[in-house]
């Protein structure tokens, strides 16, 4: 068995870890909430931890009638370069979790600074396929192409009050985008887009040069997919016209980001709103590693049966532990891994309390023939609208497509996905909006493309949503997600092998 050895990582930071907690609100003001934190990470990590006033930042999550603020610390490392110090550090913590607390905040947990990805393929950032042209026999200039989805109350309603839908997702030039010659669909898009567009504000930009350290040599195929969010932004454009879209960036160009960017982005949209007013969040990506494989990743192991070209690179190999130290260590190994994802839900928690209904991809990563793996997080998380995908027969599943539900929670529901072949191609992929180059080569004369994924099937959920929620806009976010549930439940075949009810979409010119 192999010594331990630092390996390349492409699934967390080095050099940083994240403390999740619940504050008091008077005492959640930024100097006196990282003096307090500061001072228990020192206690309880034996003084191995750097402190001082660039140490430590924090992004605060206040709700409505909530006397404690969710609370995320980026805690510096004494190393920046090395993942095995974050995984020390996270292990030396996590037994004193429970002692970490005073009379004003309770840490809640202790992980890695995660990576985001639009979901893997073989390697970096990817959909459930490549993107391939649509071809110009198959366009009608003269016409518009649009999904129509049954049942009545996801179509577009005359006199309803649209409900704004942020989608956080690749960075793109759309000033750029608008030079594209030849689809007036497009232009037309890229100017309520643009009619629409938030300045990103501080959104952590030094992590933008963190996020380009980690395309891991050899984690092909890798390709420019700054399209990704035009593409979704364009499918929720095409269903819900009158909604206000707006694009958000914690992706770079080949779909990957960072914690740090997606919170910034989510506290900046919460500032730019009153608590109670509606929001749709469209979320068409995941966290690394999934949560199947998290065990195996942070330990280092093998992951038996499972393809490793879905597996992210490990951080170590521990010639202490495998899978029978494992087996012997369950509770511990469980209590571990819940501790490294703790956070997460209950930001979940408080954007639903600040009434917004998030909508996210249930992930790409099952296979053909194998047990399909659950939702990726966010998907998994209860006050969070999950999407799995189906063929374009919407009683059959996508072979790419995680399940839609992991409980059986009434919080998930699969439509229109489009499936792939072997060679990664769509096969009656969803048609959208695609100005970039394609990684096959091929030119982009339409402005359209065919793409297949989880992305876009919660790209077109996110334009129901905002139909259903115009229908009743002084519901609340997690009726809507209810409402949603239940209407695909009552109209849609249910897919038993998704565990999820669908919902039937049709695209034509119109």
């Amino acid at each position: 068995m192999q010594s331990p050895v630092s390996q390349g990582v492409d699934w967390f930071h080095a050099g940083e870890i994240v403390v999740i907690a619940r504050a008091a609100r008077n005492v959640a003001d930024e100097a006196s909430l990282q003096r307090t934190l500061g001072e228990l990470l020192s206690h309880h990590s034996g003084g191995q931890l750097p402190n001082g006033a660039d140490a430590l930042r924090t992004i605060v999550f206040d709700a409505p009638n909530e006397d404690t603020a969710l609370v995320f610390a980026f805690q510096k490392l004494a190393s920046t370069n090395d993942v095995l110090h974050v995984k020390s550090a996270v292990e030396a913590l996590h037994p004193n979790v429970h002692a970490m607390h005073t009379n004003d905040v309770e840490v809640l947990g202790i992980m890695p600074h995660w990576h985001i990805r639009a979901h893997e393929m073989a390697g970096g950032g990817s959909p459930g396929s490549l993107p391939a042209p649509v071809q110009p026999d198959k366009v009608r200039r003269d016409r518009r192409w649009r999904y129509a989805p049954r049942p009545d109350v996801f179509q577009p309603v005359d006199g309803g009050t649209p409900v704004p839908v942020a989608v956080l997702d690749t960075r793109i030039d759309l000033a750029q985008v608008a030079q594209f010659d030849g689809n007036e669909q497009l232009r037309e898009a890229v100017d309520w887009l643009r009619s629409h567009e938030q300045s990103p504000g501080d959104l952590n930009h030094r992590e933008w040069t963190e996020v380009a350290k980690h395309h891991t040599e050899g984690d092909e195929p890798k390709y420019v997919m700054a399209d990704h969010a035009l593409f979704v932004a364009g499918l929720i454009h095409g269903l819900a016209a009158e909604t206000p879209v707006s694009l958000m960036p914690v992706l770079d160009e080949y779909g990957v980001g960072d914690l740090s960017l997606l919170l910034a982005a989510l506290r900046e949209l919460l500032d730019r709103k009153s608590a109670t007013a509606p929001l749709i969040v469209n979320l068409s990506l995941g966290f690394r590693p999934h949560p199947a494989h998290l065990v195996a990743a942070w330990h280092g192991l093998d992951l038996p049966g499972i393809n490793t070209t879905y597996a992210p690179n490990y951080v170590l190999r521990d010639s202490k532990r495998d899978w029978s130290w494992v087996r012997r260590n369950g509770h511990a190994v469980k209590q571990q891994a819940d501790l490294l994802q703790a956070g997460l839900s209950e930001l979940g928690h408080y954007l639903s309390l600040n009434n917004c209904l998030v909508v996210a991809a249930a992930g790409n990563d099952s296979e053909a023939g194998a047990v399909r793996l659950d939702p990726r997080l966010p998907a998994r998380f209860e006050t969070v609208l999950g999407v799995a995908a189906t063929a374009l027969d919407p009683t059959r599943a996508a072979s790419y497509s995680n399940v839609g539900d992991e409980q059986r929670r009434g919080d998930h529901v699969a439509t229109f996905g489009g499936e792939r072949g072997s060679g990664w191609e769509p096969i009656d992929g969803v048609m959208g909006l695609y100005s970039g180059a394609f990684p096959s080569g091929d030119v982009n004369t339409t402005g359209w493309a065919y793409w297949s994924g989880t992305s876009f099937a919660t790209a077109l959920v996110s334009g129901m949503a905002a139909n259903a929620w115009a229908r009743k806009p002084t519901a609340h976010a997690s009726e809507i997600l209810a409402d949603i549930h239940e209407a695909a439940l009552t109209a849609g075949p249910y897919i038993t092998e998704l565990r999820t009810p669908s919902i039937e979409v049709h695209g034509a010119w119109t």
